[in-house]
């Protein structure tokens, strides 16, 4: 852990950054007591990946190799009816 004191960050801030950003964790004094400590944030886990299911695999399962019956039977018997 790196020590720095308030005047350090005042006329330094780009170095003070800089070892927060690689990981180190900086306790800052004033009059030689320690008022604040920086730290690194946390890493931010990304998006957790959905498993969706396969309703493919599904549909095969519970109805084997049978053709599907139409979506709606009165619009099939309609389009196959002749006026």
């Amino acid at each position: 852990m790196k020590m720095a004191t308030v005047r350090q960050i005042q006329h330094h801030f780009k170095d003070v950054l800089s070892w927060i950003e690689n990981g180190e964790e900086v306790e800052v004094t004033s009059r030689r007591q320690v008022v604040a400590r920086l730290i690194p944030p946390r890493p931010i886990p990304g998006p957790r990946k959905i498993k969706w299911p396969d309703i493919k695999a599904r549909l095969k399962e519970v109805y084997g190799d049978m053709a599907p019956l139409p979506f709606n039977p009165v619009l099939k018997e309609r389009e196959e009816s002749s006026w």
